[in-house]
């Protein structure tokens, strides 16, 4: 299960632009 943990990572690069990007 990679891809909450590359949600997770996303989201840390991504603080404010798109965290919700599924």
């Amino acid at each position: 299960m990679l891809f909450w943990i590359v949600n997770v990572a996303y989201s840390i690069v991504t603080p404010d632009s798109e965290s919700h990007l599924e």
